[in-house]
């Protein structure tokens, strides 16, 4: 009937608006974080450059909840995006609305007693909040599935980041002892990582964004050839 058929044209527009979704959420949460490293593993030496070996210690702290942020927020990009596209723009509003109340006196306490630290951290723990109110909302009313699947992608990339930058780090800990690695040595080190964490991405990410992957590098391979 045509009753049937309008079922099931919607049917298929959802599964499709859904693969589409975790294409691109699987490509901005583990494509984002190269470059995330990347700032992590030149960052002292630019600083010191820059500035000095004093000033460059003391910016090396900020930088983690800096980092830990922008992971974060790469996280929560695609969801804000789905509720947007689904006409609920009141979600990010009562979110920013609700974080001046809870976010911003901790922001003030945190500054106040551990100064840069503090504030770098204040952003850090407004995306906490983004978890906590935005995401919840948005997979319970938006995209109408579990929960768990966002945290369960998110394990995924920090498992991951784990097994391959953060044992590159924790070699070059070890073998350089007290003394600040080199450019070079930091550059293979990110490198190398880089490599395991492509190949361990591919391996994690969904299966429709692996056959893309696959089409546009073997168009390109035709294109040289």
């Amino acid at each position: 009937s045509l009753a049937a058929e309008g079922e099931q044209v919607i049917m298929a527009t959802v599964i499709a608006i859904m693969v589409r979704f975790v294409k691109l959420q699987d490509l901005v949460c583990f494509g984002m974080i190269p470059l995330l490293a990347f700032i992590a593993f030149v960052a002292r030496p630019v600083f010191t450059f820059l500035l000095d070996a004093e000033a460059a210690n003391i910016l090396a702290l900020p930088l983690i909840p800096l980092l830990g942020a922008g992971f974060l927020k790469t996280t929560i990009v695609m969801p804000h995006i789905f509720a947007l596209a689904c006409n609920r723009p009141d979600i990010s509003t009562r979110l920013n609305l609700y974080a001046l109340l809870v976010v911003t006196p901790q922001t003030v306490l945190y500054v106040h007693v551990f100064g840069i630290f503090g504030a770098a951290l204040s952003w850090f723990v407004y995306h906490i909040w983004a978890y906590a109110y935005g995401i919840r909302r948005i997979y319970g009313e938006c995209l109408k599935i579990s929960l768990w699947s966002f945290y369960a992608r998110v394990l995924k990339v920090l498992a991951l980041v784990t097994a391959t930058y953060g044992v590159a780090a924790l070699v070059l800990l070890v073998t350089t002892g007290p003394v600040p690695p080199s450019i070079w040595a930091l550059m293979i080190a990110y490198t190398v990582a880089s490599l395991a964490y492509a190949a361990g991405a591919y391996m994690l990410v969904g299966s429709s964004l692996r056959t893309t992957l696959v089409f546009y590098a073997r168009k390109a391979l035709r294109r040289r050839a």
